[in-house]
This record gives C-alpha cells, sequence and structure tokens, in this order.
C-alpha cells in the first residue's frame, strides 16, 4: 500500500471528536482495503482510527474536487523519537498487533523477510 497526502482537520461535534481529511488524490480500491483492516483491528481490540462511512457506505467522498474521508480521533501523542518510558507500552501494543488473526480477505505474502537475502519485499 503506498501513502498520500492529505490536509487535516480535527472537528469537535455532539457524537465526538473525528478528523476530517481532504485527500490530495483518490486512493480507490487501497483506501477501502485500509478501511476493513482498521474496522477488524477495532473489532480485535486495537484501538485505531476507525473510517466512518457515508449514508451510502463509502469510506471516501468526492467533495467538490477534493475526496474526503472521516476519521474518529484517537487522542494520544506522536513521538519522532520514543521515549524509553513508552518502550515496554509500544511493545505490548506491537504484542496485542500480531496476536490478531489477519482477515481472510487480506491478501497474503509470497516471500518471508527472513528469506529474501537482499530481495526487496512484495
Amino acid at each position: 500500500m503506498s501513502g498520500g497526502v492529505s490536509t487535516n482537520y480535527l472537528f469537535d461535534t455532539e457524537e465526538g471528536r473525528f478528523v476530517v481529511s481532504v485527500l490530495d488524490r483518490a486512493l480507490g480500491l487501497e483506501a477501502d482495503t485500509v478501511a476493513r483492516l482498521l474496522d477488524h483491528l477495532n473489532e480485535n481490540g486495537l484501538q485505531v482510527a476507525a473510517p466512518w462511512r457515508s449514508t451510502r457506505g463509502k469510506t471516501e467522498e468526492l467533495v467538490g474536487a477534493h475526496v474526503v474521508s472521516v476519521k474518529q480521533f484517537v487522542p494520544g501523542t506522536v513521538h519522532d523519537v520514543l521515549p524509553m518510558g513508552l518502550l515496554a507500552d509500544a511493545g505490548e501494543a506491537l504484542a496485542l498487533v500480531h496476536a490478531i488473526p489477519a482477515p481472510e480477505w487480506l491478501p497474503k505474502r509470497t516471500k518471508r523477510l527472513a528469506n529474501l537475502e537482499g530481495e526487496v519485499a512484495t
């Protein structure tokens, strides 16, 4: 999955806090796959920014000339370098991610990183 560039806005509403992202390009099927994966992680106990769907069931909508998505806000702090005091928490979170079974619809990797020997992972 490749990334995109977006401008993000934080909104406080009666229903909670949300991040509205104005994307530089439509991500199409890739965005739907990311949304499904975020839903899967949330359903399995990992707090992530869950995407909201429009009344048409879409995670992205065209608003004027812009592609817009809305996600639930997850409070926290972004660190350039993780402080030593948070390493144990980060390890616990990583262990939780690895304990969640991959959904059947997620594409399977064909190579293990340990077997690549200088190849680029696909």
